[in-house]
């Protein structure tokens, strides 16, 4: 395992980042088929060193629900957000 998943992994949620913060620091997730043509890829938590966390959730609410991205201020965590994802 790289030590940087393995610090992802071990580290503690920082609860000091708002919702904002994190946005404007992940990209969005590789569309789907867009890396190893739909088929050769695992899933989006497994095929990135992002995991299950906040940066994963703004990953994929950047992806698949922009509209949602510009307005996470409206939200008091990534995860109130997710669900509309």
């Amino acid at each position: 395992m790289r030590v940087e998943v393995a610090d992802a992994v071990m580290g503690e949620p920082d609860e000091t980042r708002l919702p904002s913060d994190v946005i404007a620091e992940v990209e969005p997730l590789a569309k789907h088929g867009e890396i190893g043509n739909g088929r050769s890829r695992g899933s989006d938590t497994t095929s990135t060193a992002i995991g299950r966390g906040a940066d994963y959730l703004a990953a994929r609410i950047k992806r698949d629900r922009p509209d949602i991205a510009a307005r996470i201020d409206d939200f008091s965590s990534m995860v109130a957000a997710a669900p509309s994802v």
